[in-house]
């Protein structure tokens, strides 16, 4: 059985990791950037999918609308 505890605070308050529970599944997610690199880590623990995705470089754009996103929702959304 997994528990899940809400946040007192801010949505965002914590580690970095984000809940988004206002879709149809609870979304867990981590975005991260810096100088050559981004990253993402996406989960639905309720439909038992998720990627860890990493690049060697900044694309410029956010990570949801770059190789990422398109990575991400390729893998997280097809519902395969």
């Amino acid at each position: 059985m997994l528990v899940f505890v809400s946040s007192s605070c801010s949505q965002w308050t914590g580690l970095g990791i984000f809940l988004d529970p206002s879709g149809s599944a609870i979304e867990f997610s981590s975005l991260g950037w810096g100088v050559g690199f981004q990253s993402m880590i996406v989960a639905y623990p309720s439909l038992g999918t998720g990627a860890v995705l990493m690049t060697n470089t900044d694309t410029g754009v956010h990570q949801t609308k770059g190789i990422l996103g398109e990575v991400f929702r390729a893998l997280c959304l097809t519902g395969d």
